[in-house]
């Protein structure tokens, strides 16, 4: 389905709450007690490893090769796989790896290994390794270019020393004993820590679904390693490869479950968008808000109910705030978990913070307002903690106005999310504070409408819409004719590339995780969410 073609020639409003009604009832179809659900992008890299699994009776065959197939299928004409460099050096590193370590050398394994070989000599003289920042890419990288290294495969890359001093700095931050007592986010690399793992020990943080830290990757590395073949986790892989994901068997997603994510991104999105949900009188909220409910711990909220990973700030916080922007009054007590000296981190063992976990933080502090009979001591602390993450945010702005995050390639993300914290604070010294962003924002859209970092894409041009939205109500009234007529023209773009898109039609992967991948629900959810 074409995402505004749909229902004739009915007026707008009626197709978005056709299309809104839909996208609830696709997310709350897919969850499922014993597997989760989400629905994120194909990654190579996960689909790489998954691909080098060698069947456990049959040394030389595949288990998957769907997984070999589809790589082959997907390798782009000048040699890489998943989108633009440098984020597409360590996938492709992860495919060369599984072409040369495939069983049968045909013809068409050795040329695209060739083409990804020539790729990866030509870019990664390039790579700037002191300005990236993917999770564990400090961990993977040595880990890859050692393992290419013995199947004759030399490649250039550089700063090896730097990401070797970094890998040790994270272990003593979170030792291994953290990873099997399930507290340490290196479970989602464990494919960097085969080596030296305890897979007696591991066994107690695989999931119920057969995973291992919600990674495709990091199961698989299981498979191939470990002393004794798993079949729950090689049942679990099987389950992925037969979802094709974006449509094709064999392919892995970036992560799964991502049900907890994608849920309350969705919600909140459409909150923004000015949809309002009803869990009394409408059975698929309901069902949606019950989930996210159920989803938050005493110690927080994970990117899944079958918690594989640390709980964490952005999961915690999201749902916490659309919780209560629902009438489902949640208190703040698991977000003081993560609470620093100047921010809220992430996770523990965090190296480098996040503004947009931080701005979602801010939300949920300002979604519930302690009762006049509340202590002294908590009135101060959350008043304390909302002035701390405004200082933060407003730290880490970029002169020109916009805010960037390692969560997401575009700054348009992590400017919506500042902006709609922020826009909730009841200080005019802030709302004037947002006056640059507001400029930059209009500023930066195109004749036709659009936003974009590069070229116009329909989930930045989404972001800004709800950006330029959210800041149009604190602004003086003489600026509103003027944001007035960029809403405009934003919404008639994503009317025009909504109705242009085809079934299956890949969207651009700009967020952030081993590799680079979009969560096809969240990115229609603003999309939606900026044309209400």
């Amino acid at each position: 389905m074409q995402w505004l073609r749909v229902a004739g020639e009915a007026p707008l409003e009626g197709r978005l709450q056709l299309l809104t009604r839909t996208l609830l009832h696709e997310v709350a179809d897919n969850l499922d007690d014993d597997r989760g659900g989400g629905d994120i992008s194909p990654s190579t890299y996960e689909t790489a490893w998954v691909a080098m699994v060698r069947h456990p009776r049959y040394p030389n065959r595949l288990a998957f090769p769907e997984s070999l197939s589809w790589l082959l299928k997907t390798q782009q004409s000048n040699g890489c796989w998943d989108g633009n460099f440098p984020y597409a050096v360590i996938p492709t590193m992860a495919a060369l790896l599984a072409l040369a370590k495939a069983p049968r050398q045909t013809k068409q394994i050795r040329m695209a290994q060739a083409r990804a070989e020539r790729y990866l000599q030509q870019k990664i003289p390039h790579w700037d390794i002191a300005t990236y920042d993917t999770p564990l890419f400090e961990f993977l990288t040595p880990l890859l270019t050692t393992e290419l290294a013995m199947y004759g495969i030399q490649l250039p890359v550089p700063q090896l020393e730097l990401m070797a001093e970094r890998t040790a700095q994270k272990l003593r931050r979170l030792p291994l004993d953290l990873l099997y007592a399930g507290k340490s986010n290196i479970i989602h690399g464990l494919e960097a820590l085969t080596a030296v793992l305890n897979y007696e020990r591991l066994r107690a943080v695989q999931s119920r679904d057969g995973s291992y830290g919600n990674s495709p990757s990091a199961t698989a590395a299981v498979l191939i390693h470990g002393p004794t073949w798993d079949e729950k986790a090689a049942r679990w892989l099987r389950h992925l490869s037969s979802r094709a994901f974006g449509g094709m068997r064999g392919a892995m997603p970036a992560s799964h479950p991502a049900d907890a994510f994608e849920t309350a991104w969705v919600m909140h999105l459409l909150l923004h968008g000015g949809v309002r949900f009803s869990g009394k009188t409408n059975a698929t909220h309901h069902l949606l808000l019950h989930w996210l409910q159920s989803c938050l711990t005493p110690s927080g909220a994970s990117y899944a109910r079958q918690i594989g990973l640390p709980c964490d700030v952005d999961d915690t916080a999201v749902i916490i705030a659309v919780l209560n922007h629902c009438g489902m009054q949640t208190p703040l007590d698991a977000l003081w978990l993560f609470e620093v000296d100047d921010h809220f981190v992430s996770y523990a063992g965090e190296r480098t913070s996040s503004t947009s976990a931080n701005a979602h933080a801010l939300e949920a502090l300002l979604s519930l307002r302690p009762p006049v009979t509340a202590p002294r001591d908590v009135i101060v602390r959350r008043k304390r903690a909302i002035a701390k993450i405004i200082a933060y945010l407003l730290d880490q702005r970029a002169s020109a106005g916009y805010w960037l995050d390692k969560w997401h390639i575009s700054p348009y993300y992590a400017t919506l999310s500042c902006a709609l914290a922020l826009a909730q604070v009841a200080e005019p010294a802030t709302h004037q504070e947002l006056r640059t962003t507001y400029t930059w924002l209009l500023d930066a859209q195109q004749a036709d409408g659009s936003w974009g970092m590069a070229e116009a894409t329909l989930e930045e041009s989404a972001y800004a819409v709800l950006a330029v939205r959210a800041l149009r109500l604190i602004l003086p009234f003489h600026e509103a004719e003027r944001c007035r007529q960029a809403i405009t023209r934003g919404q008639r773009f994503l009317q025009r590339l909504m109705a242009l898109r085809k079934q299956g039609e890949p969207l651009p992967a700009l967020w952030i995780d081993k590799s680079t991948y979009a969560p096809q629900r969240v990115v229609r959810a603003a999309t939606l969410a900026a044309l209400w």
